[in-house]
């Protein structure tokens, strides 16, 4: 963890590499990483130079919601049917990842992404 301070930190590279391996129909797709400058470009080193300040940034598909944000403005609720099949695709999702070995260690509703389809 000490090693964070002087480069990316390897939990998040570790996360990172596993959400592009994970393709799933349920769980967000990655498209690529790239790096970029922050608007605060050059800041003093500890010894005295100075150095850019690299930001990474994940490019994922399109996503119109994220569920906490939409029950909140939902004016009813869910009907038990779309409750249904909103858990099937969690459910569906979880069984892929730990099929393929992997935790997730936080399911919050704002995690929960969506796309939202007119018929």
């Amino acid at each position: 963890m000490e090693r964070e301070k002087e480069g990316f930190p390897i939990t998040a590279l570790r996360e990172i590499s596993v959400l592009m391996r994970l393709k799933h129909r349920h769980i967000i797709d990655v498209v690529e990483v790239v790096m970029g400058h922050s608007l605060d470009e050059y800041v003093p080193a500890l010894c005295m130079k100075a150095f850019t300040i690299i930001s990474i940034f994940m490019v994922m598909e399109f996503m119109q919601h994220d569920l906490r944000s939409l029950t909140e403005q939902m004016t009813n609720p869910f009907l038990q049917s779309e409750v249904k099949c909103l858990l099937q695709q969690l459910l569906s999702a979880i069984a892929f990842m730990h099929d393929n070995y992997v935790l997730h260690r936080h399911v919050y509703v704002h995690l929960w992404l969506l796309i939202v389809v007119e018929i």
